[in-house]
């Protein structure tokens, strides 16, 4: 009898064919797969999801992802102070004007320095810078500006006298036409402003701004303090002295007014004095300029017609005067007098006077009046003495007035009101 099958022999059978085919088909997938090509991908991060580590940061090439919206920013203010330095400089060198008289003949004699204060032209400036004095005659005066404080000054207009006050050494010049003498329409100037104190503080930090007697030389800007030296306040002494040509100069405190105008210089140009502004209350009321310090209106003490009261003397003894002599001039400008002389030629440019002066106390009033044949050519009041109780001084005729007048000369010197000396020369045939 035969064997007979089992019921799982068939299933084996199929389930092995399976399986190898399975296999079969598994290998040649992998090998195909191993040798098929492949893409890269590069995987960008989702910022706003990622939360591991800060987003991107955009660069100049690529565009920023950094929002629009504007963001609020504190800005603090700037520490402000009572004027910008440079544009003080600028505004203040604008308003002042070189003063260039001329003789009769044409020929340029003097310089001095003066301050616009209106719009339409008004000069504030020294009276003895403007007055004609022999062979500096001409009324006609050539107004130089500058625009800015590197540069020279050139004449833009002329201009006339307006009015003065000889008392105080303080004068107004009124632009009158343009450089050429033309009464053509003027463009409006700008003025300094005027300061309103009565009386400057004793140690005023001040800027001074004065030009020299050369038409080529830029202005001078100097800065020093002004000081009351005596109670009257009629004078202010400046530390900083003014190159020659500075009459007329204006003073100006820190924030730009004007707090004077510079009439003298002392003795070897180591003090400079200034008349305080409000001296020249009453000159500009009558030339139309509304001003009025803090204090009220001008005191009338300030008119012309007004003689100044005599000071008295603090010196402790006698002043004495003696060893006076003439000579042609200085040794190259020094203190030390050329050989004495009896008279002088004809065409002389310049004449001093030395003397030995003692009993004169620092601080004392001193001044002196140049005549030539009986009138007054130049003068000099109210200087403060600030030397030695006895010393060798002198006394010269200015250089920029051109050469001596021929005739008599007299020469005469105060101290405190008092006339010392008395001191008379010819010069010429």
């Amino acid at each position: 009898m035969g064997q007979a099958s089992s019921p799982f022999s068939g299933f084996r059978v199929q389930f092995g064919v399976i399986a190898l085919a399975t296999a079969i088909l598994a290998v040649g997938f992998g090998i195909v797969f191993l040798t098929s090509p492949r893409t890269v991908r590069t995987k960008t991060p989702n910022v706003a999801l990622s939360p591991i580590g800060p987003p991107p940061v955009a660069t100049a090439l690529e565009p920023s992802t950094v929002s629009t919206t504007p963001v609020p920013v504190t800005t603090a203010a700037a520490p402000t102070t009572t004027e910008s330095p440079r544009k003080s400089l600028t505004d203040l060198s604008a308003a002042v004007v070189q003063i260039r008289r001329f003789a009769a003949s044409g020929e340029a004699c003097s310089n001095s320095t003066g301050v616009v204060i209106t719009a339409d032209g008004l000069i504030l400036t020294s009276h003895q810078g403007i007055a004609a004095t022999p062979g500096c005659d001409n009324s006609d005066l050539l107004l130089a500006f500058v625009e800015g404080t590197d540069s020279a000054p050139k004449v833009r207009f002329r201009g006339h006298v307006a009015g003065e006050n000889a008392a105080v050494d303080l004068a107004v010049v009124q632009i009158d036409r343009d450089s050429q003498g033309r009464r053509a329409p003027l463009p409006a100037l700008t003025p300094v402003e005027l300061s309103h104190a009565a009386i400057p503080g004793d140690g005023l930090a001040v800027r001074t701004l004065a030009f020299s007697q050369s038409e080529s030389a830029t202005l001078s800007v100097l800065s020093g303090t002004a000081a009351l030296p005596s109670a009257d306040a009629g004078w202010l002494n400046l530390t900083s002295p003014i190159p020659s040509g500075g009459a007329g100069a204006g003073v100006f405190d820190i924030s730009g007014h004007l707090v004077g105008i510079v009439t003298q210089a002392g003795w070897n140009d180591t003090l400079t004095q200034a008349r305080p502004i409000a001296l020249a209350g009453a000159l500009l009321q009558r030339v139309g300029v509304d001003y009025i310090t803090a204090g009220g209106p001008p005191p009338t003490v300030l008119a012309d017609t007004v003689t100044p009261k005599p000071v008295a003397s603090v010196a402790t003894g006698p002043v004495k005067v003696s060893d006076v002599q003439l000579t042609a001039g200085k040794v190259a400008g020094s203190a030390a007098p050329l050989p004495a002389v009896k008279s002088l030629p004809k065409g002389s440019p310049t004449a001093c006077i030395f003397w030995t002066i003692e009993g004169v106390r620092p601080g004392m009033k001193h001044g002196g009046v140049w005549l030539v044949n009986g009138l007054p050519a130049t003068s000099a009041t109210d200087l403060m003495w600030n030397q030695s109780t006895k010393e060798r001084t002198n006394w010269c005729w200015p250089t920029n007035s051109g050469a001596l007048p021929s005739g008599t000369h007299t020469f005469r010197y105060s101290i405190e009101g008092k006339q010392v000396l008395d001191f008379s020369f010819t010069v010429g045939p």
